[in-house]
């Protein structure tokens, strides 16, 4: 194994290790969290407990998204000249996992931010079950592009880099 398919190989199970805790962590919000808060808005919204969603940014999601954009943008580097039936899982992947992340950074967080975090305040109860409910179906799309980027890292891994 050349050092360029040891270094592809080592972001790629960096990468794969970043993107299972993103996973884990978001089906337990998915299944858990989510459905507490989203129950009945905006009764639910503002009832929320904010230590929670403070929490896990802080102590969670502030280490794991910079991580993983990380890992994918290495992982994509280094693979980048791998043959071609590894190159396009890999791409996929990465691809789809930095389009994850940029939805979540720029859409996800600071509108759960404005949501569970300041209760809503500059909001209407209209404008507040409005925004709920378009975060929720777009957090579907988002987490089915997620689960596509996971299962593609998966075959991107059990796929040799250095044959064709």
């Amino acid at each position: 194994m050349t050092r360029r398919t040891r270094i592809s190989r080592f972001f790629l199970w960096l990468f794969v290790t970043f993107l299972s805790l993103e996973a884990g962590a978001g089906l337990y919000e998915t299944r858990v969290l989510i459905p507490l808060w989203s129950a009945s808005p905006p009764e639910t919204v503002r009832g929320w407990d904010s230590t929670l969603t403070v929490g896990s940014r802080q102590r969670f999601w502030k280490f794991v998204h910079p991580a993983l954009i990380f890992s994918a943008v290495a992982t994509l580097v280094a693979g980048w000249e791998t043959p071609r039936k590894h190159r396009r899982w890999l791409m996929a992947s990465t691809l789809a996992s930095l389009i994850v992340e940029v939805a979540s950074l720029a859409y996800f967080v600071p509108t759960l931010v404005e949501l569970l975090v300041e209760r809503g305040e500059d909001l209407s109860d209209e404008e507040i079950s409005r925004k709920t409910n378009t975060w929720i179906k777009l957090n579907g799309a988002r987490a089915a592009l997620g689960t596509a980027g996971f299962l593609a890292a998966l075959r991107a891994l059990s796929t040799p880099p250095s044959t064709d």
